[in-house]
């Protein structure tokens, strides 16, 4: 038995929500970076008439809206996790990281593919299995469709909408008084 007999579904909730979430986004943000690396890499050394295929100036906006893509995510990531380390509510900020975090990295996953051409899809390449790896955190902890929900459930709840689906507590702030250790007074 994990937590009180009869408090299972707090435990479980805890669990997926108040760090499911927040190590989704994690794995999100490393694979995000990866694609972004093995892209750079890629167009950096592909021989295109005596110059690379980086030199182009389509390739360079692509990578740049690749990497603004992961800062968005890290910035999303690491707000909420900070958040969580403090014992603050929030919720909204973890679906954010979540949801937003994996799909920010699956539009960088698709234009590294693109930017790859056929070597994409060989197996055994590393772009091959970061791709195969960034679908494997979309489900967990509620898909895009759930995040989104949840925003919309919390907003509509701070404006006074009456849907009795809404929770009137956040899981983060039920959590709250777990806060954890603050690394920087841990011995």
């Amino acid at each position: 038995i994990l937590g009180e007999v009869g408090q299972g579904f707090d435990v479980a909730q805890s669990s997926s929500i108040l760090y499911g979430r927040p190590n989704l986004a994690a794995v999100s943000l490393g694979l995000h970076e990866a694609a972004l690396t093995l892209t750079t890499q890629y167009v950096s050394s592909r021989p295109r008439h005596g110059k690379t295929v980086a030199d182009l100036a389509v390739i360079r906006n692509r990578l740049g809206q690749m990497n603004a893509r992961l800062l968005m995510a890290q910035i999303l990531a690491y707000h909420a996790a900070d958040m969580l380390d403090h014992g603050l509510p929030c919720d909204a900020e973890l679906c954010a990281a979540k949801g937003l975090g994996h799909e920010l990295a699956a539009e960088t996953g698709r234009d590294a593919m693109e930017l790859h051409g056929a070597n994409a899809l060989t197996e055994g390449r590393p772009l091959e299995r970061v791709w195969r790896d960034m679908q494997t955190t979309y489900a967990p902890a509620g898909t895009g469709e759930v995040q989104r929900i949840r925003l919309a459930q919390a907003l509509l709840h701070e404006h006074g909408h009456p849907d009795h689906h809404t929770p009137h507590t956040q899981w983060s702030a039920r959590h709250a008084h777990h806060p954890r250790a603050d690394p920087a007074t841990t011995p």
